[in-house]
């Protein structure tokens, strides 16, 4: 099995055009872009990224390190910008309104752009780097490569953060919510020809059956295989009269 590493890459949007006479007024389209980035703030967009990616006012304030209440009043002015609830409470938890799931990509390729406009040009020093770097992938995985990469990060990146999340991709557009997605080739090639894919690995599969077993033949087929009681990869101290893989 390939295990292949899959970020998502964005194709810029010119959103308007100048005259080509020199001195001639701006678009209309441009005059409205300048009221609305007058109206809006600029600096309330990080913070709705991190709601729309954590669904949580308390995680999101941990996680750009302000308070609640602040992230509560961002919360109602974004509100307020896109006339839109954009999370709405659904039991004991906060759900993403159909504008807000429509919103996720679109502002992930605009924060991407608005910091690299922004940022000042300087060599990339791995040790001065302050990150949060969500990957999403199977816990097989991370258990493989947490501890490498905390290994590597606490030397040479100490301000780099790791956090590993199963089951965050099902699609392209979910790639908007998490920085990396590592899983098997064969589920990238379902993401469409936008997405950035690295190979990192090789695995074989091995299954693994119960002694006791002796209805499985030396050579399993794939249909023999998805007939079987199977557990998960970390499973211990339970019976194997099935399969493990």
């Amino acid at each position: 099995m390939l295990f292949r590493c899959i970020s998502r890459t964005y194709g810029r949007r010119i959103v308007g055009k100048r005259r080509s006479v020199e001195g001639q007024p701006a678009l209309a389209g441009e005059r409205s872009l300048a009221t609305r980035l007058k109206r809006n703030q600029l600096d309330l967009l990080p913070i709705l990224h991190e709601l729309l990616r954590t669904r949580s006012v308390s995680q999101t304030a941990r996680s750009l390190g302000i308070s609640q209440p602040a992230v509560s009043q961002a919360l109602r002015r974004l509100r307020a910008a896109f006339g839109d609830a954009l999370l709405v409470p659904l039991g004991r938890e906060l759900q993403l309104t159909e504008r807000a799931t429509a919103l996720a990509v679109p502002l992930q390729g605009a924060l991407t752009e608005l910091d690299a406009l922004l940022r000042p040009q300087r060599p990339f020093e791995a040790a001065n780097e302050e990150l949060h770097v969500v990957i999403s992938t199977a816990d097989y995985v991370a258990l493989l490569l947490a501890p490498i990469l905390a290994e590597i990060a606490a030397i040479e990146a100490p301000g780099v953060v790791f956090e590993f999340v199963a089951g965050a991709v099902h699609h392209a557009d979910d790639l908007a919510l998490v920085d990396f997605m590592i899983g098997p080739r064969a589920f990238g090639q379902t993401l469409g020809k936008r997405i950035g894919v690295m190979p990192l690995w090789q695995d074989d599969v091995v299954c693994i059956i119960g002694a006791s077993n002796k209805t499985i033949p030396a050579r399993i087929t794939p249909r023999r295989f998805a007939s079987c009681a199977t557990l998960p990869s970390n499973a211990t101290r339970r019976s194997l009269n099935g399969c493990a893989c």
